[in-house]
């Protein structure tokens, strides 16, 4: 097999899980810093899935009953909140802000071009080992 074709599959996979990974944190985010704005503590003050200004498609399905999300926060009734206790490790995890898509944009850009030149540095690394 070629180690050029080894190496660029490697960096695309790369790729395609950064790309993955910034879709699901930028999401999931997004839905904690609304109900943490909206102050949803509990079912009475939680928001409906309305309030977060995206689609009930699958993908947000699966990601609200993730690990991680799900055990931070709940629905009841239909209305999504954070209970009191969860606000602290809701805020470490996800924090007050996102990444912006330019950042996230260079970011792969620069990882490309890594990758680009390691397709051309390593087999010739390669052919000298062997």
């Amino acid at each position: 097999m070629d180690p050029k074709f080894l190496i660029a599959a490697v960096f695309i996979g790369f790729i395609a899980g950064m790309i993955a990974m910034y879709t699901v944190k930028r999401t999931a985010g997004r839905i904690v810093r609304i109900l943490l704005d909206n102050e949803a503590e509990s079912p009475e003050t939680g928001c409906e899935f309305s309030c977060f200004g995206i689609e009930e498609k699958s993908f947000t399905s699966r990601l609200l009953k993730g690990k991680t999300l799900s055990s931070l926060i709940f629905c009841e009734e239909g209305r999504w909140f954070i209970p009191p206790q969860n606000r602290e490790k809701v805020l470490a995890v996800y924090g007050r802000s996102s990444m912006s898509v330019g950042m996230f944009v260079l970011c792969v850009v620069i990882f490309a071009i890594v990758g680009v030149i390691s397709c051309f540095a390593f087999p010739a690394l390669f052919e000298r080992l062997y």
